[in-house]
């Protein structure tokens, strides 16, 4: 929050019309109207009579008031008066567009239901009726007009806005922009961080857990030489997500707001982190990625409990993984989209994060003798090799139904940024799926006939990077609107 101090009432009226004013030209293109309420007193009257010598759409601006004192037409103490010598007198503003309150009336209570009628009148009440959602626009002048409207959906949580401009016996202006200010960071950029938590943490540490120490105890070794290294991967992994599904929200809650960023900083947030998928998956992950952490720290503080509490670790971190979905478009198409679109994350976080732990174990393994680090890897990718199977075949049937479930026609590929991106996923997944076979087919059979566990180590990471890719685009995926 800016606070200006001045050092008079004078400098502080003119700042407060310079403002009022900036509003005014913002409201007008966008808005049709500038509607502003003013209550009484000396200060208030200063900044009309500011206000008066402003050069503004005049024809366009209406003052309704925030209170008023029970006397007679005309009386010097009533807020209309001033209000009409200080603005009226002095400005080209529509006598019928300053909205007085019926004070003269001798039923306050009706004369205030009869107000707050002519406040709807002059700002235009909503009508819901099913899905369509009446605004009526007062179009008593010719010239350009422009509807914005925005949308908060009660499932997903997700924002959509727009606008149009019409002409009445006139030609239509474009839509003014909106002022306010932006969260300077991009939803997809924060989904894909919180994909790459996912893949770090949980893909890593469940495969861990689930090959490399079986691996490792079925070769009589039961050291932990790479434990340490997974940890601070997984760490890196966990609190990057963390911060990013807060930005996430942040930025998902900015549009509701609206406003600068003052707005967001001082708005409730409990309606929107409790009334939609959005906030409840923030809370839900929040919480989880911090007991993440915390069961890494345990870990690394912990020897002798350390497999348990890594393990714990790569099935919560999986687990955040429905948090995630519960956040996407998914979630409102029903129980088996939401569920399929979470074992669809779940089985690529594997898949990636198996290729990780591959990657760091061929590195930690280095110190060991040929003989010992070649009989650890070739056990880690023989294990790898027959979940990869059934990850990449979960990966494939659960991407074919969102897919089918999303697209309304198969023209729909080519037509929609939606369809086009989730196309581009596609042949990134293609291409991993390739070297996947390639390593499964013929790197792990040489390996077993004694070349060198080394040289598979850039095919591994050029794997992962396609991998990543795909998780890329999976995060434009869930920021973008499927077509209907």
């Amino acid at each position: 929050m800016e606070i200006e101090v001045h050092p008079n009432d004078d400098l502080i009226a003119r700042k407060a019309a310079a403002i009022m004013a900036v509003d005014a030209r913002v409201a007008v293109p966008s808005r049709g109207r500038f509607i502003m309420a003013v209550s009484g007193g000396r200060t208030p009257w200063l900044m009309l009579r500011a206000l008066a010598d402003e050069q503004l759409p005049w024809e366009n601006v209406h003052v309704v008031q925030v209170d008023e004192r029970a006397a007679p037409a005309g009386d010097p103490d009533r807020n209309l008066a001033h209000l009409r010598e200080s603005l009226l007198a002095h400005a080209p503003l529509l006598p019928d567009h300053i909205h007085a309150m019926p004070v003269e009336a001798p039923d306050l209570n009706r004369a205030a239901q009869q107000y707050a009628a002519t406040l709807q009148d002059v700002a235009g009440s909503p009508q819901v009726t099913g899905s369509a959602v009446t605004v009526p626009v007062r179009t008593d002048r010719a010239g350009s007009y422009t509807v914005r409207w925005r949308m908060v959906a009660s499932d997903d949580g997700h924002v959509t806005d727009g606008a149009f401009s019409f002409g009445l016996r006139a030609k239509p202006l474009p839509p003014a922009p909106v002022s306010g200010v932006g969260v300077p960071a991009a939803p997809e950029v924060l989904a894909w961080l919180q994909f790459l938590g996912v893949v770090l943490a949980g893909g890593a540490l469940t495969f861990r857990a689930l090959v490399l120490a079986p691996a490792a105890r079925a070769l009589g070794d039961r050291s932990d030489r790479e434990a340490g290294t997974a940890i601070g991967v997984a760490a890196v992994g966990a609190a990057v997500a963390l911060h990013a599904g807060l930005f996430g929200f942040l930025i998902g809650a900015y549009p509701i707001v609206g406003g600068g960023i003052v707005n967001v900083v001082n708005t409730q947030i409990i309606p929107i982190r409790v009334g939609t998928h959005l906030g409840q998956a923030f809370t839900l992950t929040t919480f989880a990625w911090l007991g993440v952490l915390a069961l890494l720290v345990g870990a690394w503080v912990t020897p002798r409990r350390r497999e348990p509490l890594l393990a714990c670790a790569g099935v919560t971190s999986l687990g955040i993984a429905f948090g995630i979905s519960w956040a996407s478009h998914a979630s409102s198409r029903g129980t088996v989209a939401l569920i399929a679109d979470y074992v669809h994350l779940v089985a690529g976080a594997l898949w990636a994060g198996g290729l990780v732990a591959i990657v760091i174990l061929v590195g930690v393994a280095r110190p060991l003798s040929r003989s010992d680090r070649e009989a650890l890897v070739l056990a880690s990718l023989l294990r790898f090799s027959r979940l990869a199977v059934m990850m990449v075949a979960t990966l494939g049937i659960a991407g074919v139904y969102l897919a089918v479930r999303e697209l309304p026609a198969v023209s729909a590929l080519l037509t929609s940024r939606y369809g086009v991106t989730l196309l581009l996923k596609t042949f990134v997944f293609a291409g991993a799926l390739a070297l996947g076979g390639f390593h499964r087919r013929i790197a792990v059979p040489r390996i077993a006939a004694g070349a060198p566990a080394a040289t598979i180590r850039r095919t591994l990471a050029v794997e992962t990077s396609l991998l990543l890719g795909a998780f890329a685009l999976a995060a434009i995926l869930s920021q973008t609107a499927p077509p209907r």
